[in-house]
């Protein structure tokens, strides 16, 4: 027969119901977990019971001897109390938020297939604007194509140490154009290092093109003012123009209607410094002549009134000249019949599906492209 331990023992005169008893006495079984009290923690509530019933049973004289089994027993239960207080607590939190759940479900339903398809997408990364990069221009000098001469500039940045940023290269068929972010020393070092480097110094002449001054549209001017002293007039009556008389040209002026009306409208070209002046300090307005104008920047596509074609003025034209509604030749006898129809969407391949517009509104995509462009050479900040 195999030799039966004390744990054995212990386990079997301490049972789970708390009522079983086996035939060895209390006194045995308090001694053995006297001599080794650390098994008590591993014990669940019914068999600390136990373990307190003993004490009715053994001898009052040997109670003390067994005192300290009393307090293990006593640590045990008020273990096994806090975790039981621990679980009641999270019990109750988990019935809170489900609670909470259950009252948010109610208030606000979810929401309906419908419903998620109609919400708007989340906003896309916006792109970089045009006054926050410069522009750099490669025109070969000689008859290579500008593909050729993209590829050697592509290859020359690959071998340099210093990488150089860089938004966007491409290349048209009259040049090759480079997009660099808004700093001066990246766009001179980059001028620098293809027109130095020996593959390219002789094929090409990389430059920054000179940005045009913003134009602006002073409205409602008095006929009576003196064009040719408008400048003067203006840094006048506007204190914080002061000593930019030289940054403010005349251009010409834009009349209302016939020639009796008594006001007009003025084309200014000002300093970039002077443009921020006047669109953040001065909030788009300026004093001239006893009255308070309202100012609208202004980009002038050079685009012909005759033949609606673009970078050429119409006292220079030499082309038939055109119907701006029907795009047709023009002649004493015209008169307009058909639908509107755009001269230079009509003959491009690329709109010449989308005609139904006029040749000098933003409605035209090419006469956008020509203000994008205008936009793009422009230095509106200082």
């Amino acid at each position: 027969m195999s030799k039966r331990t004390k744990s054995d023992t212990r386990n079997a005169s301490v049972s789970d119901s708390g009522t079983q008893r086996t035939s060895e006495s209390s006194d045995s079984i308090l001694e053995d977990l006297l001599h080794d009290p650390s098994i008590i923690t591993d014990y669940n509530i019914n068999q600390c019971c136990d373990i307190l019933d003993l004490f009715k049973t053994i001898d009052k004289r040997s109670t003390n001897k067994f005192l300290g089994i009393i307090d293990v027993v006593s640590s045990a239960i008020r273990e096994m109390a806090a975790k039981f207080n621990n679980m009641e607590t999270m019990h109750n939190m988990l019935k809170e938020i489900k609670d909470n759940m259950d009252k948010n479900k109610n208030q606000h339903p979810s929401p309906s297939f419908a419903q998620i398809v109609k919400r708007e997408p989340f906003p896309s990364p916006q792109p970089i604007s045009r006054q926050e990069e410069k522009t750099i221009i490669i025109k070969p000098s000689n008859e290579a194509p500008p593909q050729i001469v993209e590829n050697k500039i592509k290859n020359i940045l690959k071998q340099a140490q210093n990488k150089i940023k860089i938004n966007k290269i491409f290349s048209n068929q009259k040049c090759v154009i480079i997009k660099t972010p808004n700093d001066e020393q990246i766009s001179e070092s980059l001028i620098n290092q293809i027109n130095s480097h020996e593959t390219t110094k002789d094929e090409c002449n990389a430059y920054a093109p000179k940005m045009r001054d913003p134009t602006i549209l002073v409205k409602n001017v008095s006929c009576e003012t003196d064009l040719d002293n408008l400048p003067k007039e203006i840094v006048e009556c506007n204190e914080e123009l002061a000593d930019s008389i030289k940054e403010i040209d005349f251009c010409f002026e834009m009349k209302h209607g016939d020639r009796t009306a008594k006001h007009m409208n003025v084309v200014l070209r000002v300093s970039p410094r002077v443009y921020h002046i006047i669109t953040s300090k001065l909030n788009n307005r300026i004093y001239l002549n006893y009255q308070c104008c309202q100012i609208q920047t202004k980009l002038f596509v050079r685009q012909c009134q005759k033949c609606f074609q673009f970078n050429h003025k119409s006292n220079d034209c030499k082309n038939q000249i055109k119907c701006k509604s029907c795009g047709v030749d023009k002649n004493n006898n015209h008169s307009c019949q058909g639908n509107i129809t755009c001269i230079n969407c009509k003959n491009s391949v690329k709109h010449k599906n989308n005609t139904d517009h006029l040749p000098n509104t933003v409605q035209c995509p090419l006469y956008k492209l020509q203000l994008d462009r205008l936009y793009e050479q422009t230095k509106f900040l200082p």
